[in-house]
């Protein structure tokens, strides 16, 4: 029994600190982008982000523009985490109310993957739109609060900020 737990924790993947990852959903939905960013700490999830709402029936989701939030979720020992949203109205007599609610469930794995589950619930008529989709992302290089490259990371942006950091106002690159 604690073989199995050493084991366990011995493979648990953590995340990349303060990087932002970047995926979208498996299959039908794969046009539906998530992102989101770990802590400085690597204690959390934090701006978790999807571009769209799920919709798993015949027709087109809700009129307007989604205003999807999520709470930022703890990352356990393990590597994994769970975070609730709501989309709601954003204008009009029914500002506030509530459209659909999601769970975004994910695990961290090695190099920098994680992978996971988003499940869309909906109320009243369209009860029966909702459904789950696997997802997967990608974290990258850690980014600032800001959400930019920290200066100094390798990669191309990085090089060329660096680069421009030498050139003076007022001359040209050629």
């Amino acid at each position: 029994m604690a073989f199995a737990l050493l084991a366990t924790a011995a493979f648990a993947a953590a995340p990349v600190k303060g990087a932002g990852y970047t995926g979208a959903l498996a299959g039908s939905h794969s046009k539906v982008t998530i992102s989101f960013r770990v802590s400085t700490g690597g204690a959390e999830v934090e701006s978790l982000r999807i571009s769209s709402l799920p919709i798993y029936c015949g027709g087109s989701g809700p009129p307007g523009t989604p205003k999807i939030k999520f709470q930022n979720a703890t990352i356990s020992a393990s590597g994994s985490f769970s975070s609730p949203g709501k989309d709601t109205i954003a204008t009009g007599p029914l500002k506030g109310s509530v459209v659909a609610t999601l769970v975004v469930s994910g695990s961290f794995s090695a190099g920098g993957h994680e992978h996971g589950t988003v499940t869309t619930t909906y109320g009243g008529p369209a009860k029966k739109c909702g459904g789950h989709s696997a997802y997967s992302t990608t974290g990258g290089e850690p980014l600032s609060p800001g959400g930019t490259p920290r200066l100094g990371a390798s990669g191309k942006a990085a090089r060329r900020t660096r680069y421009m950091n030498r050139i003076r106002p007022g001359t040209s690159v050629s």
